[in-house]
């Protein structure tokens, strides 16, 4: 199977892949990012103290290394599309559940429970490119795909001090949660 890897040239294939995956880092970065933005509005607004910030982040990180021990072995056992496929509507879908969050306590669970799929893509996604674009031209395609990730950041950070300056505080930041789940 490797041996057929090296001999297939790029083709529309290897760039749909790698699309899909993109995709996937981009709003993981994204996602990763819009509370850390939109923090200080999220908590007046759901009239949680800024002791909590600490812990209400920290949920996520929690879930996101449960997620990438996990879904390293869902990955092994059912298949890397599989598990891209299942963490990436984890995290899209909590994204939107996000949105909903009645109190910080709802949001931490729902930040866990995100975690958990955005922790899942960046290995699974990783383990996928390896599969499937040949030594080649693997270095040029991760490149490219990893800079994703930066891209998603600064989109995080461009869209939520829009957000913030445009609609008010303490329903822009459930704008961001709905942004980062659209991809669901």
């Amino acid at each position: 199977m490797l041996g057929r890897v090296e001999q297939v040239p790029l083709n529309r294939f290897h760039f749909r892949v790698a699309g899909m995956l993109g995709v996937g880092t981009f709003f993981d970065s994204f996602d990763g990012l819009i509370l850390a933005v939109a923090l200080t509005a999220t908590l007046q607004a759901l009239g949680a103290p800024m002791s909590v910030a600490g812990v209400l982040i920290a949920a996520g990180y929690l879930g996101q290394i449960i997620g990438a021990i996990g879904f390293g072995f869902v990955s092994e056992r059912y298949g890397r599309k599989i598990a891209f496929v299942v963490s990436s509507g984890i995290f899209g879908l909590l994204s939107l559940v996000a949105v909903f969050a009645w109190n910080v306590e709802s949001l931490m669970i729902i930040r866990l429970l995100q975690g958990i799929g955005l922790g899942a893509e960046v290995p699974v996604a990783a383990a996928m490119f390896n599969e499937f674009v040949r030594a080649k031209a693997r270095g040029r395609i991760v490149m490219i795909y990893e800079s994703l990730f930066g891209w998603g950041i600064l989109a995080a950070s461009l869209v939520g001090g829009l957000l913030l300056a445009v609609f008010p505080p303490h329903n822009a930041w459930r704008y961001l949660f709905l942004i980062g789940g659209i991809r669901c």
